[in-house]
């Protein structure tokens, strides 16, 4: 926790080179900024333990580099990006809050069969 706080910054985007963006367990809120799927190098992504709202932007099939997606323990809803689950074979996705095990789960997926699963 490095206490980090407020949104991500759209310009985030601009960082061409950028290959890890590491910021979890922190505080920060809004939503998942769609420039982020610009960026081309982007390896690792993660965001979980945060306070993040909303859908996965399906710009994020753009980031064909990334390996892993950690944005679990937020307030991510709706359906994750049929093209976001199929970037890569070792994909490794976990969008899961832990009450998803519910009848309810608020993030649903084509590329996986359990919550949390890993493919």
């Amino acid at each position: 926790d490095n206490m980090l706080s407020g949104s991500i910054p759209s310009d985030l985007g601009n960082m061409e080179n950028l290959q890890d963006f590491v910021a979890y367990d922190n505080r920060i809120t809004g939503t998942l900024p769609t420039e982020m799927g610009e960026l081309s190098k982007l390896k690792n992504l993660h965001l979980d333990k945060n306070k993040i709202i909303g859908p996965i932007p399906s710009e994020y099939k753009e980031l064909t580099k990334l390996e892993t997606l950690y944005i679990h323990d937020n307030e991510i809803n709706g359906t994750v990006p049929e093209d976001v689950c199929n970037l890569v074979d070792e994909f490794v996705l976990e969008v899961f809050t832990s009450d998803c095990a519910g009848s309810n789960p608020e993030v649903t997926c084509a590329c996986c069969t359990n919550c949390g699963e890993q493919r």
